[in-house]
């Protein structure tokens, strides 16, 4: 979601400097105010709690199978305390689909 990038950047740049996404918060720590209501096209909230940020998607003019859910993105945490960067792609596994997937995608069926 591209209203999230900014939000991402600056929640990654509090955690360089303390791993604890505790206090990483809407309005605090550099971060911009939440947005309680009409956050864009589609997300009618935005808000960033414990370095997890929040979208709630609008109940009119949106996908049905969107309608009102909730996206949350929250800081990976490592097991082992590093970060890793560079290397080689691992191909990834196609994920099975959940129920909310499954209601989106288009259905290809032959008439």
């Amino acid at each position: 979601m591209h209203l999230t990038e900014g939000l991402k950047a600056a929640i990654a740049e509090r955690l360089m400097d303390n791993p604890d996404p505790a206090g990483i918060d809407g309005g605090t720590n550099g971060l911009p105010v939440d947005v309680p209501s009409d956050a864009g096209t589609y997300v009618d909230s935005l808000q960033v709690s414990n370095g997890a940020i929040v979208a709630t998607m609008k109940l009119s003019g949106v996908s049905p199978c969107v309608k009102g859910k909730t996206l949350t993105l929250a800081p990976f945490r490592s097991t082992t305390g590093t970060l890793r960067s560079g290397g080689r792609a691992r191909p990834r596994r196609p994920a099975s689909r959940s129920p909310a997937l499954r209601e989106c995608a288009p259905s290809h069926k032959r008439a």
